[in-house]
């Protein structure tokens, strides 16, 4: 009687090959030798992997620092305009920094305010009136 084999049969003509035999038999014989081998490589290539993931996540920190640093000059420089504006109530290109800078926070409704007043102004005023098309577009 024919011993059933349950592997599939792809595996059965890779494992019927000379050339597999002979690779099996080596395994066999080498067998401790070559888990230590696969074990070095599964650590160089896990130790690989968490040099480019962190390599990655310290980039992504640093260019979250660098945009952080430029939002806080941004805010700043809000601040500073608020106060010039508060004091100087007819200041139209006062507003029109702070609508320009509201606009760089990605702020569209409060850069959309600011630059309200200015063409209230200055309904003339060609800068303003490219950023309104600009906000448009948002």
């Amino acid at each position: 009687m024919k011993k059933h084999n349950k592997s599939p049969r792809i595996y059965l003509i890779f494992t019927d090959l000379p050339i597999a035999k002979e690779l099996f038999k080596m395994l066999h014989k080498h067998r401790k030798p070559i888990r230590l081998m696969v074990l070095l490589y599964i650590a160089f290539i896990m130790f690989f992997m968490f040099a480019v993931s962190f390599y990655s996540l310290y980039d992504s920190y640093k260019k979250k620092q660098e945009i952080d640093k430029k939002r806080q000059g941004i805010v700043g420089n809000i601040l500073y305009w608020e106060k010039v504006v508060d004091k100087y109530r007819d200041y139209r290109d006062g507003y029109f920094q702070l609508a320009v800078l509201e606009y760089r926070l990605r702020n569209f409704n409060k850069s959309k305010h600011y630059l309200d007043k200015v063409l209230a102004l200055d309904p003339n005023f060609a800068q303003g009136r490219k950023l309104e098309e600009i906000l448009n577009t948002k």
